[in-house]
């Protein structure tokens, strides 16, 4: 046993006193409570996969982002397998537009409405739906001045004429055909522009396609 050997024993009883006797030892301050590495690992393990998740997907949820799912948009509407701004529910609206996919967009005027059977094509008569949209969301009608009568002659004048006028088939006042008479044809009442008989003017004369005053 070497000199010392006798000293630090000594030392080492007294440290043991002290800490029996709840006192500390002078120039030793206590040790820190014990930390769980395992857990320390997970945390840091868990931030960095929170941090890649948050930075994965770029665009997902956006509006013109690929959706199956109202919840993979961000805007809680997925239409036409897009994610959009809108529900964009109508005929003549779309979430699907060239260059502005994602945005709830009006269908051009006069192309057909992207759901069947609304916007059905109605009769002239009727001033109403066409069967395209109108460019504003909505279903096309009728263009102003549509012929919607049921034309036929009378004499040198041809009635019944009517024209649509603000979604409303609203009469026309008689054309005039003379000199000649007006023409009853498969194609409807029309007023001739030259004469083959003299029954084709008002006059009764008909001079080489002319008609003639009495």
């Amino acid at each position: 046993m070497t000199p010392r050997t006798p000293r630090l024993l000594v030392l080492s009883a007294l440290a043991g006193f002290a800490l029996v006797a709840g006192c500390t030892v002078p120039n030793n301050p206590p040790l820190p409570p014990p930390v769980d590495l395992d857990a320390a690992v997970l945390l840091d393990a868990g931030e960095d996969i929170e941090d890649a998740g948050g930075d994965a997907g770029g665009d997902a949820g956006k509006p013109g982002s690929a959706c199956t799912l109202p919840g993979d948009c961000s805007s809680g509407f997925c239409t036409q397998g897009l994610c959009c701004d809108s529900p964009c529910r109508g005929a003549c609206v779309s979430c699907a537009v060239p260059g502005k996919e994602g945005l709830c967009t009006p269908l051009v005027a006069g192309v057909a409405p992207r759901i069947a059977g609304v916007c059905p094509r109605e009769s002239p008569r009727t001033c109403a739906f066409n069967g395209t949209c109108d460019g504003a969301g909505g279903c096309g009608q009728w263009p102003e001045l549509t012929e919607c009568g049921s034309p036929s002659c009378m004499g040198t004048s041809i009635i019944g004429l009517a024209a649509c006028k603000g979604g409303v088939c609203t009469p026309s006042p008689n054309q005039d055909c003379e000199p000649f008479v007006c023409d009853q044809s498969a194609q409807g009442a029309v007023c001739p522009t030259m004469c083959r008989s003299p029954f084709d003017c008002a006059s009764g004369l008909c001079d080489k396609g002319v008609c003639k005053s009495g």
